[in-house]
């Protein structure tokens, strides 16, 4: 009976010692797989709201002026800047979401314009498509083309913006395709989508979309009250200095 008591004594002291090494380690890997399911399951329901938000014909839909780069009024005392890749998920994600609230919100309102620019790092059909929106924007069409990219998003360098589908989409908005084409082959823009990308490096942009309001960074688009925040901050001081 000693014998037994002691195996049981050692038995229930191992039981609170807690699980050995393998087990924390696996505790672990289970943690890190449900918050990256957790991660991913966000990014689809902002992508389904988006969808949601869209029209009939499959585009995204904005009502305030647009000139160049820039939607929204040059008087607008608020500037948000979008550095985007279109092969980003998360960027297609936040101009479905965030950025169109902000629209609705700020834009639309004359309070706000957003600037995007140029960060094509996720591969060889980011710097396609990238260049291929510059040349609609000579024909000032870059929101139209904006747009139809995100729309176009199937994965990372899995051909959805190979050239020919490119020039496909310019096609499809009724561009001048003859100009289009021949901007887009002879590289018209290459030097200034790498010059942008640079100037993103040099402000601190590592990752895809990143944004800042009047020169103060957004720490993550997801929080929208954080977002707004920033926006209201912006509009408090814009007052003040008059």
């Amino acid at each position: 009976m000693r014998g037994v008591s002691a195996r049981l004594r050692r038995a229930r002291a191992g039981q609170r010692r807690g699980p050995g090494p393998q087990r924390r380690r696996s505790q672990r890997r289970r943690l890190v797989a449900l918050a990256a399911a957790a991660a991913a399951a966000a990014v689809v329901a902002l992508i389904l709201l988006g969808d949601a938000l869209r029209d009939g014909s499959g585009g995204l839909q904005h009502t305030a002026p647009a000139e160049g780069f820039t939607l929204g009024s040059a008087d607008a005392p608020v500037l948000i800047t979008a550095w985007e890749d279109f092969q980003c998920p998360a960027c297609r994600a936040a101009n479905v979401s965030a950025l169109r609230q902000i629209e609705a919100d700020y834009v639309n309102t004359g309070k706000a314009r957003i600037q995007f620019r140029q960060f094509p790092f996720l591969g060889a059909e980011s710097v396609s498509a990238a260049e291929a929106s510059q040349c609609a924007a000579d024909q000032h069409r870059f929101w139209d083309y904006h747009d139809a990219l995100f729309d176009a998003q199937r994965g990372e360098n899995s051909g959805a913006f190979a050239k020919t589908k490119l020039k496909q989409i310019a096609a499809d908005l009724g561009l001048d395709t003859v100009a289009f084409d021949a901007c887009f082959d002879e590289g018209q823009h290459k030097d200034s989508v790498q010059a942008e990308k640079e100037e993103g490096v040099k402000l601190g942009v590592n990752a895809t979309p990143t944004f800042f309001v009047n020169g103060r960074r957004v720490a993550d688009w997801r929080d929208y009250a954080a977002f707004r925040s920033l926006i209201e901050d912006a509009l408090a001081g814009a007052k003040a200095g008059n």
